[in-house]
């Protein structure tokens, strides 16, 4: 119990960023570096990390943590609150900057939370595993401020914010094992459903009578998550490809009275279409003794990002009001290494580089003016740019302590920063922590 909470405290004491422990101590992606983390990920991984109990902390003092069970030699279990990842809604309830269109009028999408993960996996054979990850993401939020005089007067006013949001998200893994000259084949499905809606409603007290002087309801037509990897590991090189895409639509029903004579001034249908489209493919090659691990890795990454939206004036035979439309492409070739050492039984050290660059990114705007119920003029622009690569460098250490693994990385650059008598900076310089406990 003492090492326990010693554990804890442990990590209750560092700074981390939303990265597991081990991994980010030499830049090791998940499916470089066999890992415990790797199992909301690849959910198949629980049957090599069964019977253990693992704890990360993220940038925002926030934990997840979670525990794998092997129910028998067959089928096994893996239960997480939270996760290190976002929930995907975060990743796509956004808008661009400068748009002409009233868009999302609600960003409290990003307030979803990562609750739980469930992983179930099965071995079929001793060469054939089958696994399912469900994840559930939820969000809510009802507030009422008030200004209001005693007795009520004119210019007194109330407004009442609802949001509410949900993801179900679904991941389906095989994996094979000795398949011709592949060590192992590693494949999977995902698919999500998210769901969000908002409204507001600002009242405001005038010659006797409260009046709804804003009126916003807005609400998801529909949205979906899908995407698929595949994992490739033989003697020579590792190979990893995924793809995923986001897309949802939006309405949002806009009101105003800003004379507060129960007339409406503004009334606006607001129809937006977003969508994230990535796709990464990397190569690694692994060099790995009794004491000794060492990788190489490289991957190409792009993202391609889209907004429409379309503004209506109910208030004149739904005439398109507004339109806006934007594009963002951006692509990325990033170089790995990394050096992991066993240097006692109680220590394992590392350290890693991080060669990253965006190749080339584009910015595509489209912005036409109606009136009339028709375009009039276009403003159109498209931004090109891109960036020299930068030089990152991480170390790390584990310390084993029994049956207790405690991982942490640190940013080098920031380590004069635990010094606060030499810089006057009292911030830390360790940037992921995690601590795993198995019991078989």
């Amino acid at each position: 119990m003492k090492k326990l909470f010693s554990m804890f405290f442990i990590l209750a004491m560092l700074s981390a960023f939303a990265t597991e422990g081990r991994l980010a101590g030499f830049f090791a992606p998940f499916w470089v570096v066999d890992d415990s983390s790797s199992v909301l990920y690849l959910p198949n991984n629980i049957t090599q990390y069964s019977n253990s109990a693992q704890l990360e902390r993220l940038a925002d003092a926030s934990y997840y943590g979670g525990f794998n069970f092997s129910l028998n030699s067959k089928l096994f279990m893996a239960l997480y609150l939270g996760g290190p990842s976002y929930p995907v809604l975060n990743n796509i309830w956004v808008e661009p900057a400068g748009k002409s269109t009233v868009g999302i009028y609600s960003t409290s999408g990003t307030g979803i939370n990562n609750l739980i993960h469930l992983i179930l996996s099965m071995k079929l054979t001793d060469s054939f595993i089958v696994g399912l990850l469900f994840n559930y993401n939820y969000g809510n939020m009802d507030t009422t401020n008030e200004s209001i005089t005693t007795p009520v007067a004119d210019g007194d006013a109330k407004l009442g914010v609802k949001n509410h949001g949900s993801e179900l998200n679904f991941k389906l893994n095989f994996t094979v094992k000795d398949l011709a000259f592949f060590n192992v084949v590693d494949a999977g499905f995902r698919f999500g459903i998210p769901s969000y809606k908002y409204s507001t409603l600002g009242e405001v007290y005038d010659t006797g009578a409260w009046h709804d002087a804003a009126n916003f309801n807005g609400k998801m037509n529909g949205a979906i998550y899908m995407g698929f990897w595949t994992l490739f590991k033989t003697n020579i090189l590792d190979l990893f490809f995924t793809f995923n895409h986001f897309g949802l639509s939006h309405d949002l029903d806009f009101k105003l009275d800003t004379n507060y004579d129960d007339i409406l001034d503004t009334h606006f249908t607001d129809e937006t279409d977003q969508g994230i489209s990535e796709f990464y493919i990397g190569l690694s090659k692994t060099l790995k003794s009794e004491k000794l691990l060492v990788y190489f890795t490289s991957y190409f990454y792009s993202l391609t990002s889209k907004w429409e939206g379309m503004d209506y004036n109910n208030l004149s035979n739904k005439d398109v009001y507004a339109e806006y439309n934007y594009k963002t492409n951006n692509t990325y070739l990033n170089f790995l290494t990394g050096i992991e050492y066993n240097m006692k039984n109680w220590l394992t050290l590392r350290g890693g580089l991080q060669a990253k660059c965006l190749l080339n990114g584009s910015t595509t705007i489209n912005d036409p003016t109606w009136a009339g119920n028709q375009i009039v003029s276009t403003i159109d622009s498209e931004t090109k740019y891109s960036t020299p690569y930068g030089l990152s460098i991480r170390i790390g250490s584990t310390f084993h302590i029994q049956k207790f693994d405690i991982d942490i990385a640190f940013d080098p650059t920031l380590l004069l920063n635990n010094i606060y008598f030499i810089n006057g900076s009292s911030g830390s310089s360790v940037i992921s922590a995690s601590a795993i406990y198995r019991w078989r």
